[in-house]
């Protein structure tokens, strides 16, 4: 099955601002695909097609990580790889815990799936198959760089199985991780 480490973004009113600017970015650009709601998470470590004692070996080694809870801030927008080829446009979060569960997460799973060298914190908002606007892009980028769209509360993340259907991705959670109360 295909797996990976993510943190899923549950928080209901950050899901329907994102949402808003999900509908503000794709307009009449009919080649910017919406991430599904239901889809929206912070990969920590993509694992790949992996076999159910991997699975089970996973869940093991997951279970031993120790982090505390934390908040995350959704901060700016930007794009994979860059502007002159845009793939992916991404929600920003400056955070140095998301980042530190991550580098946890890949040194925890370093023989397993593949390697987050230079994490880079973000929620994907939208694929992109082709633009026909590039500057209306480019305007949308420029208005939300630094734009603050709100926070939530990080307890826990997820080991997530991927179903690839015609309609898109189906994330299924297949254990979720507890982080301790904060000290």
């Amino acid at each position: 099955m295909r797996c990976f480490v993510s943190v899923n973004l549950e928080e209901e009113s950050l899901i329907s601002r994102i949402t808003e600017l999900q509908r503000d970015l794709a307009g009449s650009e009919s080649g910017i695909n919406a991430v599904s709601p239901a889809n929206l998470h912070y990969t920590l470590r993509f694992l790949g097609e992996i076999d159910s004692e991997t699975v089970n070996k996973t869940i093991d080694i997951l279970d031993k990580i120790s982090y505390r809870q934390f908040n995350v801030e959704l901060k700016g927008v930007g794009v994979f790889p860059d502007m002159g080829m845009v793939r992916v446009i991404w929600i920003g979060s400056p955070s140095k815990e998301l980042t530190e569960l991550a580098a946890l997460v890949n040194s925890a799973l370093n023989n397993i799936g593949k390697s987050e060298d230079n994490f880079l914190p973000h929620l994907t908002i939208a694929r992109v198959k082709y633009l026909r606007d590039r500057s209306r892009l480019l305007s949308f980028i420029s208005e939300n760089k630094n734009k603050s769209f709100g926070g939530f509360k990080v307890s826990e993340f997820d080991l997530m199985q991927s179903e690839l259907t015609p309609k898109g991705p189906r994330y299924i959670v297949i254990k979720k991780f507890n982080l301790r109360q904060s000290v």
